[in-house]
């Protein structure tokens, strides 16, 4: 309510082409934007630190535990570590080095300086725990030496089967969108909620796909592939994870 008569002051207008009507408000925590005057200039608004589900109780969390500095507040370094290990490892294992560059920075500058039991014991709590350990195998890589008492505490502590496999599978290109989308299914409350996300996905609106697939034609036809193409990714890409792995 605050964020939209700022944004269309501002010239700003709410972008066109959602899954469905709000979709992003309700499943992702956030809202786009787009001006094409005086420049083209496209924002996205969040007020959650992941845009999937399951996370959103440690948002308060944060806040409550952030630093008020002159510039504003400054989030803890144990939750900067699992935001930084998080926004990497479900989203961009497969974009530039510059998001693994950011956690071996902080590993290097500030590793000595983290509460390993309270890094590990947030990480368990908001399934963050493979992250964490894939935070610690980067800093590794990039040669960072890692405090051994933070391995100690990530290491000691039990990770669910589910978010064990949903990282597994996020490494694969074709699949890293099909898991964080179950993790919000997963998160999500109400058999009526879980529907409407799942229809979204599956059947977005026409104005979608026009919009950003630039689908036309036979409108069943077009849907019928989409979901053929999905089932094919799902079936396909473990194969080529396990042949791949067998490989080296």
């Amino acid at each position: 309510p605050t964020v939209r008569p700022l944004m269309e002051k501002a010239g700003y207008a709410e972008e066109e082409g959602d899954l469905r009507e709000d979709f992003q408000e309700k499943f992702r925590s956030e809202i786009s934007y787009f001006r094409s005057k005086p420049f083209p200039s496209r924002l996205e608004i969040h007020w959650g630190l992941l845009n999937f589900g399951g996370h959103e109780s440690w948002v308060p969390e944060v806040f409550a535990r952030s630093v008020k500095t002159v510039k504003g507040r400054r989030m803890s370094l144990e939750d900067t570590l699992l935001y930084l290990a998080a926004h990497a490892a479900y989203h961009h294992q497969h974009d530039r080095l510059i998001w693994e560059f950011d956690i071996a920075l902080l590993m290097q500058s500030r590793g000595m300086t983290f509460r390993p039991d309270t890094v590990a014991s947030v990480a368990q709590h908001h399934r963050l725990l493979m992250p964490l350990r894939w935070a610690i195998e980067t800093g590794e890589r990039f040669g960072v030496a890692i405090p051994p008492q933070l391995i100690a505490a990530a290491e000691a502590r039990k990770v669910g089967r589910v978010e064990r496999w949903a990282l597994r599978f996020a490494r694969e290109p074709e699949l890293a969108s099909a898991v964080r989308a179950l993790l919000t299914l997963r998160s999500i409350p109400g058999f009526r909620a879980k529907w409407s996300f799942l229809a979204a996905k599956a059947f977005p609106d026409r104005k979608h796909l026009e919009m950003r697939h630039q689908a036309r034609g036979f409108w069943p036809w077009i849907y019928a592939k989409r979901l053929i193409r999905l089932g094919g990714i799902l079936l396909v890409a473990p194969f080529r994870r396990h042949r791949r792995e067998k490989s080296q």
